[in-house]
């Protein structure tokens, strides 16, 4: 069953993006309301929207709105705070620090997001247990492996509160059946308010029926 959400959070309206004068994505629009789980597939384009909703990428044409706002009036600290609190982006070159250990890396989020140096601990520790991971927290980075890798991430991500999740180029380090772990694994420990963003190049992987499949 499709996880479906409430009031609509991320609108992108007429988004066209131009790369060297090669239209790359043309007029596409989507509403996304909060707690749903899209599944954007597409080769060679999901990489530039994820830019866009991160801000690094800004479209030739149309609009991204964020909870109603245009994101084109975005200052940098907003920005900066959709980044780190309400839009946590997972993908394969972000997320991990390889010099800290899993709970150094998870309060490093905690750090970035402004809490409290004293709720470090406690929160940390609080968003392993929930994942029920809390044997990785004195880990290196460089000893997990790829499947424990992402199930960090999401840790990281999840510390945050944040309103969405975008998973992005989980296909690159993870095999097709440790794909299906993953999701199974997001599937039970994010909570149903938040809502998940999976973005796939390859069309062929499929994630699930929890998912909206939407074809750029």
């Amino acid at each position: 069953m499709i996880r479906k959400g409430g009031n609509v959070l991320i609108k992108l309206d007429g988004m066209t993006i131009t790369l060297e004068g090669q239209r790359v994505l043309n007029d596409f629009s989507i509403e996304i309301a909060q707690g749903e789980w899209i599944q954007l597939q597409g080769p060679h384009v999901c990489q530039l929207v994820v830019k866009a909703l991160e801000g690094t990428l800004r479209p030739t044409e149309g609009h991204f709105y964020y909870e109603g706002v245009d994101t084109q009036c975005y200052s940098a600290s907003q920005w900066a705070h959709l980044r780190k609190k309400q839009l946590i982006i997972m993908s394969p070159k972000k997320g991990l620090m390889n010099h800290f250990d899993v709970e150094k890396n998870i309060q490093m989020q905690l750090k970035y997001g402004g809490v409290y140096p004293t709720k470090w601990k406690r929160q940390s520790q609080r968003v392993l247990e929930e994942l029920e991971i809390l044997s990785l927290r004195n880990r290196e980075i460089e000893t997990l492996g790829s499947l424990e890798r992402w199930q960090v991430k999401l840790a990281k991500a999840l510390v945050a509160k944040p309103k969405f999740i975008v998973i992005e180029g989980v296909y690159e380090e993870l095999k097709q059946a440790e794909i299906k772990e993953f999701v199974i694994f997001c599937k039970e420990k994010i909570p149903v308010e938040i809502g998940v963003i999976f973005c796939t190049e390859n069309r062929s992987i499929g994630v699930d029926e929890s998912f909206r499949q939407v074809k750029l």
